[in-house]
């Protein structure tokens, strides 16, 4: 992203908040304080306060070590982190694997991840009881075939 310089609008009106862009290499202090921010160019932006985007990123060792791939979140057209695909069940494309909380909805808080916590389990149990029904019913037909 190229650095640029403008004012926050709400609508036609000037908040009065300078933005600028562009990618922070270091925080600069003095006198143990915050004074501003050196930008990749080398400018430096003096500063009093700063509001930095935290980036998430799914535990990609992990997701890559079960066959996973990890894909990229947004949220305003800006890239969040990423996450571990699945469906809202949990299940991912990896068969047997399941994903839940955090690693695929970054935003959640811990009640969502505790309410994860609870419909995924329930989908792997659906699951778990449709293969044992499967073979079940394959087993009935090979005795009645025998």
């Amino acid at each position: 992203m190229g650095v640029g310089r403008g004012r926050l609008l709400r609508g036609e009106d000037d908040v009065g908040v300078a933005v600028v862009r562009g990618e922070v290499a270091a925080p600069e202090s003095a006198g143990g304080r915050l004074s501003g921010v050196r930008l990749a160019d080398a400018s430096v932006v003096p500063r009093t306060a700063l509001v930095v985007a935290p980036r998430f990123t799914a535990r990609d060792e992990v997701l890559h070590s079960l066959g996973l791939e990890p894909v990229a979140q947004e949220m305003h057209g800006a890239v969040i982190g990423s996450t571990g695909p699945a469906d809202p069940t949990g299940a991912t494309a990896v068969a047997g694997v399941w994903v839940a909380g955090n690693v695929t909805t970054l935003q959640a808080e811990v009640i969502s991840a505790a309410a994860a916590g609870l419909t995924t389990p329930a989908a792997v149990n659906g699951d778990l009881i449709a293969e044992d029904t499967r073979a079940a019913v394959a087993a009935s037909r090979a005795r009645r075939a025998a």
